[in-house]
């Protein structure tokens, strides 16, 4: 009888012991959320890792508002507060932002943008590079609420969402470069990545302004290299809300 209980004692030990190892293993790789869930505590920049990089070596632009001689360009003003210039040969193509009686609202549904565009003659489709010959061009603004994360850690987020988003269609982001910018006194980034949705590349410039995230889109034939009047209408951007 004291036999069997030493065998089922020592069955039940290492039991015990095995389960402790697994909760030791958990404990190391995962936290508890307030929910009791668990979550991943990679930092956010460690979904770039994977596949793609993002270079060591930032490329510190400066300030490019007011580089541009404004003279004679139209300005747009949101309902909200944002402004844009652009010059003569673009039109107002969208002001989505303004349809919404608050921000907040615009927001909520989406339809917090607006854009600016040039078309030449070459144009070719509606949708893709081929809209953009000829030195075309669309500069389009997305406001996002409650950006209250560094700007570091809203591009390295933003721009993994692009990179999965890009995946989808079967395209891959591979980041060129990222620009330390100053816009009207505010911090930016602008990446520049092969692919995009539609390929020909992606050009975004980031930017935090009280809360709401600014990411500002360069639609070209190249957006690895968009024409300087595109680039110039990018730093005429400024929000006062």
């Amino acid at each position: 009888m004291s036999k069997g209980f030493a065998i089922s004692g020592f069955i039940l030990s290492l039991i015990a012991l095995a389960i402790a190892v697994t909760l030791l293993v958990l404990n190391l790789t995962q936290d508890d959320d307030p929910a009791g869930l668990p979550v991943n505590n990679a930092p956010l920049v460690d979904t770039l890792d994977d596949p793609h990089e993002i270079p060591e070596d930032f490329i510190n632009t400066g300030d490019v508002s007011g580089v541009a001689d404004y003279s004679g360009w139209a300005t747009y003003t949101s309902a909200h507060g944002q402004t844009l210039r652009y010059p003569e040969g673009w039109t107002l193509s969208n002001t989505s932002i303004d349809d919404y009686a608050t921000l907040a609202e615009a927001i909520e549904v989406s339809g917090a943008h607006f854009a600016v565009e040039h078309v030449t003659d070459q144009s070719v489709g509606v949708e893709g590079p081929s809209v953009w010959r000829g030195g075309g061009a669309k500069v389009e603004v997305f406001v996002q609420a409650d950006v209250f994360v560094s700007l570091d850690d809203w591009v390295a987020q933003s721009t993994a969402e692009a990179q999965a988003n890009s995946a989808l269609f079967g395209q891959e982001d591979d980041v060129i470069s990222i620009e330390l910018l100053t816009i009207n006194g505010v911090a930016a980034q602008r990446v520049t990545y092969t692919g995009g949705i539609y390929g020909g590349g992606s050009n975004v410039t980031y930017l935090i302004k009280d809360g709401y995230g600014y990411s500002i889109s360069i639609y070209s034939e190249d957006s690895t290299n968009p024409p300087q009047d595109a680039l110039d209408v990018v730093g005429s951007f400024a929000a006062t809300l």
